[in-house]
């Protein structure tokens, strides 16, 4: 608050100090903005935009999962067939290994056969 009897020098010294400190707050908020933003300290409400922006990014400098380098495919099985072939199973990850050895066998199958 301003005091009445406050001087001109005193003033401008004042609003130096004041533009200052809000200059030093403005810098340590620029490192902080996305931790406010999730916890809803600066605006209100965050950016959700920016925020999948960046969380999208971070997705894709990580690992992949287990199943980087694999194709979903949706094949119909005869009946008999699948309930064999889920009788082998015992852990997970085994139906993923059992079926790409299969299919590998009878891709290198059905190339001798074909002469490729």
């Amino acid at each position: 608050m301003t005091n009445k009897h406050e001087s001109a020098a005193e003033r401008i010294a004042r609003m130096k100090r004041e533009k200052e400190a809000a200059q030093e707050a403005n810098q340590e908020k620029q490192g902080a903005d996305l931790v406010g933003q999730l916890t809803h300290e600066t605006d209100g409400m965050p950016d959700f935009t920016e925020i999948a922006k960046k969380l999208e990014e971070r997705k894709a400098q990580e690992a992949k999962g287990e199943n980087d380098g694999f194709v979903k495919m949706t094949i119909y099985i005869r009946e008999d067939i699948a309930k064999g072939f889920n009788a082998l199973i015992t852990k997970r990850g085994q139906q993923k290994e059992y079926a790409n050895q299969a299919f590998s066998d009878f891709i290198q199958k059905k190339s001798r056969e074909l002469g490729l």
